[in-house]
């Protein structure tokens, strides 16, 4: 489900384990409940991908550095090069 007011609040490009990454921080709200979602999302010619974490609002500062560790985690496999 996507917030009908949806906003990017933070963009920066990162790399991750070599690859290079659009990193989106967003906010809107769902029925009447506010959420932030961090994000990595990414294409090559090993594909796309869209790797996405979310929480309400007033959890996200606690969560934060548990979601950065997941996405700083993110492993692309380039089967069949090299």
């Amino acid at each position: 489900m996507v917030p009908p007011d949806a906003e990017i609040v933070e963009e920066a490009e990162v790399r991750v384990n070599g690859k290079k990454f659009l990193r989106l921080q967003m906010k809107g709200t769902i029925q009447k409940i506010e959420f932030v979602y961090l994000g990595y999302y990414g294409s090559g010619d090993w594909g796309t991908v869209q790797f996405l974490s979310y929480t309400s609002a007033n959890l996200f500062r606690e969560y934060k550095p548990h979601f950065e560790e997941l996405l700083d985690g993110l492993v692309i496999l380039d089967e069949g090069k090299g």
